[in-house]
């Protein structure tokens, strides 16, 4: 019986995380290009804290650089209804520029008022001409080079 309840006190223990350290982590991951992983822990901790509107926005941000659009959309409104004090800042993030001009986050992205156009940091180069996404592994095509992210390892094609 002691040995249940230790076992429970050790799971409980486990469970309890600190939330400004889990937030750090999904920040790391972000800068880090390890999108997919920022998006996963992100998702589980706004889960976990659905009042939490930063936790939404780390989730938009990662799921923005993924290309998943819609994804983003939808955690960025989490994030408005959670009480996001400033979308205008958010949103000027280059985080989001590779799903600005996609319906879905326009639409979100609008309502928030004087909607900015653009990050003020550009990505040199033209806009992908193509992109595929599947779950952590992105397939961007710039300019005639192909660069694939598959978490933190990154590939990029010769001209």
């Amino acid at each position: 019986m002691l040995a249940l309840a230790s076992m429970l006190v050790v799971a409980a223990c486990e469970k309890a995380k600190d939330p400004a350290k889990e937030l750090n982590t999904i920040r790391s991951e972000l800068s880090s290009g390890n999108y997919g992983r920022a998006a996963e822990l992100a998702a589980a901790f706004a889960s976990a804290h659905p009042n939490d509107p930063e936790a939404h926005v780390l989730q938009a941000k990662a799921e923005a650089r993924l290309g998943n659009a819609g994804n983003a959309a939808r955690a960025l409104e989490r994030a408005m209804l959670a009480g996001l004090e400033d979308p205008r800042a958010v949103l000027r993030d280059a985080a989001f520029d590779q799903v600005r001009g996609d319906p879905a986050f326009d639409r979100i992205a609008g309502t928030s008022r004087n909607r900015p156009e653009r990050a003020s940091v550009e990505t040199p180069g033209p806009a992908p001409s193509e992109a595929v996404h599947a779950g952590d592994v992105s397939i961007v095509e710039r300019g005639g080079k192909e660069t694939i992210r598959a978490g933190d390892i990154v590939l990029e094609g010769e001209d």
